[in-house]
């Protein structure tokens, strides 16, 4: 081959080379910005997802923890607040988990507060005597989703000291009567415990619904303790979280748990839910419950009204991001004293 000829063989061979790795490195970096770009693509649409779930006052998540941004109250107790859905696979449809004893004056309006979002359940009663039974038969005939049961036995209430003894019969504390009650729901389904002396705001709750991902995981809700004063409504006091919680019913039981508490002393007795080891309270939703203790019938209160906290006091305390300002409202509060039944 002549020289001039291998010369130029050589410098194409070079040149080839050259382009071959020109090209390569090229083609790299237009991969790796096209993962940058596909990258700050699934950034900004999920900034721009959270942005529009800030504007239109819905819930959303941050790592484990829950924020609630305020929403704005309309009107009505029941119907007429902003609606927004967390956008998950699926909302759980709990049953109710309830047991009643003489709560005729808040009966009624607690159970319609919860008939928007909660449509099955067992309503267990016992001992009552002031028409409480007749209100939950009545509500059961309307709502044939919902199960009366009559508990046929006495049941010593909470932190009696005999519950310290072997003097009680099992059947007769607080433990048999809410395992009775909870055989009625069924294993492998969603409950959610409700109180009746307690008003629910439905839009609210309905929220919480969405939150578990799994069936390991709790939601406890929080709840603000108020009392019907002579001229006003005073606030006992607000429980966060609280013995209110969405669990899922697998294999769950009651004990009866008796002691002292470390803080004050105080001799304690009540009802203990067991849950599997592998169960986890995850969620502190923002609150969905006023609680109304004083207007049960058979409870006797010695509250000084003098040393509770006014609802103005509590409105300028109270996070935003736990109960919306809209609800604490004097005209919302009115709305739910003049539902009661006295």
């Amino acid at each position: 081959m002549k020289p001039e000829i291998k010369n130029k063989t050589s410098q194409l061979v070079q040149e080839k080379e050259e382009a071959l790795t020109k090209a390569t490195r090229l083609e790299k970096k237009n991969r790796e910005g096209l993962a940058k770009v596909s990258r700050l693509q699934k950034k900004t649409e999920k900034l721009n997802s959270e942005l529009h779930n800030v504007k239109n006052g819905w819930s959303f998540r941050i790592g484990r923890a829950i924020t609630f941004v305020p929403r704005k109250i309309k009107s009505g107790l029941v119907q007429g607040y902003e609606t927004f859905s967390l956008k998950y696979k699926s909302a759980v449809e709990p049953y109710a988990f309830i047991r009643v004893k003489n709560e005729a004056i808040t009966l009624k309006a607690s159970l319609n507060s919860i008939l928007p979002v909660i449509k099955k359940g067992v309503i267990a009663y016992n001992d009552c005597t002031d028409g409480s039974d007749l209100i939950i038969q009545d509500f059961c005939k309307r709502n044939p989703g919902f199960i009366p049961f009559h508990y046929p036995y006495h049941v010593v209430e909470q932190n009696h000291p005999d519950y310290a003894t072997d003097k009680i019969p099992y059947e007769n504390t607080l433990a048999a009567y809410y395992n009775a009650a909870l055989a009625f729901i069924p294993q492998n389904s969603w409950l959610i415990k409700i109180d009746c002396d307690q008003i629910y705001f439905p839009e609210i709750l309905k929220e919480s619904f969405s939150l578990p991902k799994n069936n390991f995981e709790v939601v406890s809700y929080s709840r603000l303790d108020l009392v019907r004063c002579n001229t006003s409504v005073k606030v006992i006091e607000y429980k966060r979280p609280n013995d209110q919680w969405l669990i899922y019913n697998n294999n769950l039981k009651f004990i009866n748990r008796h002691g002292y508490y470390k803080k004050n002393g105080k001799y304690y007795a009540w009802e203990f839910l067991v849950m599997p080891k592998e169960y986890k309270i995850l969620y502190k939703p923002e609150c969905s419950i006023f609680h109304f203790p004083a207007e049960k019938g058979y409870r006797v209160f010695t509250l000084n009204e003098d040393r509770l906290m006014s609802l103005e006091q509590f409105r300028k305390i109270a996070d935003p991001k736990e109960i919306s300002p809209g609800l604490l409202k004097d005209k919302v509060i009115n709305r739910i004293i003049s539902s009661f039944e006295y």
